[in-house]
Order: structure tokens, then sequence, then C-alpha cells
């Protein structure tokens, strides 16, 4: 008896973003509920709302996924998340997303004002989308190579 070859989450790990959308293009033995969806791999842009939002935040796969698999993203956090990461060393995408919300102590006026983020990106066409990905490219490639670092990958 001869098992086929599986990937797991660590396996999915050693393959760039590109290589792992292509292979799951091509139907390799995924285990789905081990990886995210080609429907994220194939998607422009990540929202996320982290795992706290008021008191105390924390970095969760939430955000790791948006680092290390190349999308530009926006995380409901708590107050200053996005100032922390900067702080840490990440680029934000301020070409695509207003980060004034940020330091507001207000957790409705975050909320809304990353709602209106999202509605304003749904807006777009695709051109202007993808425009603006080739454009935080550089941006996106660094946040990768980052992640990397810092998980020692």
């Amino acid at each position: 008896y001869r098992r086929q070859r599986q990937m797991c989450i660590r396996d999915s790990f050693k393959y760039s973003p590109e290589i792992y959308l292509h292979k799951l293009r091509e139907g390799d033995d995924i285990l789905f509920d081990k990886h995210v969806p080609i429907e994220f791999l194939e998607s422009a842009v990540y929202f996320a709302c982290e795992t706290q939002t008021v008191a105390a935040g924390i970095v969760t796969e939430k955000t790791i996924k948006g680092l290390f698999y190349k999308k530009p993203f926006l995380i409901y956090s708590v107050r200053g998340y996005h100032k922390w990461l900067k702080d840490n060393g990440f680029e934000l995408y301020d070409e695509l997303f207003d980060y004034s919300f940020d330091d507001n102590p207000s957790f409705e006026y975050r909320w809304k004002h990353i709602m209106n983020q999202c509605d304003g990106i749904l807006e777009m066409s695709m051109e202007e989308l993808e425009d603006k990905e080739k454009f935080l490219k550089p941006k996106i490639d660094y946040n990768a190579r980052r992640i990397r670092e810092l998980a020692v990958l």
C-alpha cells in the first residue's frame, strides 16, 4: 500500500505563495482543512479582525496570514495596532488604506472607519486594484521577508 503525499501546514510554509497557489490549481493532494482556500490566495486585499480589539493586542495567524501570503491588509484590532506593526519593522500600505483611525480610542469609530474602507475597496475596479497591488509590491515583498525573519523560516 502506497500512501499519497499530503501537504501539511509546515510544508506550505516551505513554498512561496505563488508556488503554493500553483500547487492548489494543479490539484496537489492538499488537506483543505489545514490550508488557506484558493479564493484567499487569488484575492487582492485582506481584511481581518484580530482576537483582541479592546484591551490588549496580540499578533495571531490572522495578521501573519496577510504578511506571509503577500496580501495588502487592514486589521481590526486594538488602538495603535498598525503603529505597533510599523514600530516593529513592517511597512504599512498607506497608498491603499487610511490608518488615521488607528490611534482613536473609540472601538466603534475604528470599526466604522475600517468598514468604510472595505466599501471603498469593493467599489474599485479590478484594474485599479491590480494597479495598486503592483505599486505596493515592494512593500508586500518586504513584509513577507520580515515575517519570515521573525519566524526564522
